[in-house]
């Protein structure tokens, strides 16, 4: 359901302990449009403060940022990350006077009112309440790891490939086969999780997910189509590993993926690859 992986946990806890430290220091004079503008041109980090002190998404802000480019005559092509939006802030104080005036009041300035929804406009305001974020340790580590959580995420999702490759090496490894990602030009163009004595193949697939989304569909078809190509080849088997507490509720695609392979494990089962293995390879 949940993978625990103590050196990630770790680090995090060491990273927001840091965050909420650097906040506390830097922020609490953003109440007024010169302490917001100093805290801008201070701190290279000030936009990802900002917008987490306010509560908004990176998407949403940005979205907000755009329309404020667009009035002003920008040539748009891209949306600016948030050193590039520093790097304009500083260079432009007519954009600069703006974007403290829309960060300190806009949700009850009519100008912003007739051009942003209320919805997204209400983010727009430092005022007692958001200094009082910044006070609270337990209200800005929240915040804070509302930011993190992709992040979090990704890396937990790197910890658990690597436990799953590192628990195969050593089952296959002692019986002298070989584990490695490679291309299969029978099953695929494209480079392979393989296990192998160069003339018998396992695929090796796993996805871990706490969360659900398109990326799960996504496998699955990768899966199916990965089957087509296979079915039929006595020496390509396709083992697949599926974990995590997101795979509960997408049973539709878990039913793709099952149907789809020959062999199906999870890291709490990865010690049966053990029998599979001889008997595959008739060791």
């Amino acid at each position: 359901m949940f993978l625990i992986d103590d050196a990630t946990e770790a680090r995090y806890k060491k990273k927001i302990a840091s965050e909420v430290a650097s906040y506390k220091d830097s922020m609490l004079g953003i109440s007024t449009k010169d302490g917001l503008e100093e805290f801008i041109r201070s701190d290279d980090n000030a936009i990802e403060k900002l917008t987490t002190i306010l509560g908004i998404s990176g998407e949403r802000f940005n979205r907000v940022i755009s329309l404020l480019r667009f009035r002003k005559g920008y040539l748009f092509t891209t949306e600016w990350a948030d050193s590039a939006l520093r790097k304009n802030l500083m260079e432009n104080q007519a954009f600069m006077d703006e974007f403290c005036e829309l960060l300190l009041n806009g949700r009850n300035l009519p100008k912003y009112q007739e051009i942003i929804p209320s919805f997204i406009l209400q983010y727009f305001h430092i005022d007692s309440e958001v200094i009082a974020r910044i006070c609270s340790d337990d209200v800005l580590e929240r915040q804070i790891k509302s930011t993190c959580s992709t992040k979090y995420n990704k890396e937990i999702t790197y910890a658990y490939a690597r436990r799953v490759d590192e628990k195969i090496k050593s089952i296959v490894q002692q019986y002298g086969l070989h584990y490695e990602n490679i291309i299969l030009p029978e099953a695929s163009n494209d480079s392979l999780n393989l296990i192998h004595d160069t003339e018998k193949y396992i695929i090796v697939n796993s996805q871990y997910s706490v969360t659900t989304g398109k990326g799960q569909s996504d496998f699955a078809d990768k899966m199916n189509t990965l089957r087509r190509t296979v079915r039929g080849n006595e020496n390509i088997k396709m083992l697949t590993l599926l974990d995590g507490a997101g795979w509960l509720v997408r049973g539709a695609d878990w039913d793709k993926v099952y149907g789809s392979c020959d062999f199906f494990l999870t890291l709490n089962t990865l010690d049966q690859l053990d029998d599979i293995v001889k008997e595959y390879y008739k060791i």
